[in-house]
């Protein structure tokens, strides 16, 4: 089986769940496989058969899914909370959030969610069938109060 390039385009750092459970965790284990991956380094992009882009629907993301299709990079959207049941104070930036994260099912190749409930919303949204991975694990860290138990 062929191994491939893998990156994960992400919004937020460590201290974003979202990025360590859905992009950081997932590339450390798949090295740990043999697999070859990374987040995302823009002067790596001609080296990726694979970009998953985690939450990431804005305008750039969309130009960037475009361009790397069209030189048959396999792009995955990520989403792991449900973006269109979403308060906003403003509705028109509501319809624009609903109306990119659209274009972003569309246009993936692939659709990853991470619970059945997500699954579903998804599904109603587009022709594609949302693949469901669960959350990835991090180690447990002890906090210090609790050491000498």
């Amino acid at each position: 089986m062929k191994k491939y390039k893998i990156a994960w385009k992400s919004l937020g750092g460590v201290k974003s769940a979202s990025f360590r459970y859905r992009a950081l965790l997932p590339c450390k284990y798949l090295k740990q496989q043999g697999w070859s991956c990374e987040i995302f380094k823009p002067k790596n992009i001609e080296q990726y058969q694979i970009v998953v882009f985690q939450k990431l629907y804005d305008e750039e993301s969309l130009d960037l899914v475009k361009k790397l299709q069209s030189k048959g990079v396999i792009t995955i959207f990520d989403l792991c909370d449900n973006h269109f049941f979403y308060r906003l104070e403003d509705p028109d930036a509501l319809v624009e959030r609903t109306e990119k994260l659209q274009k972003m099912l569309d246009l993936a190749n692939v659709i990853s969610v991470s619970t059945p409930e997500l699954q579903k919303t998804i599904k109603l949204k587009t022709n594609k069938i949302p693949i469901v991975i669960d959350d990835a694990i991090e180690p447990p860290k002890i906090n210090i109060l609790f050491k000498n138990i």
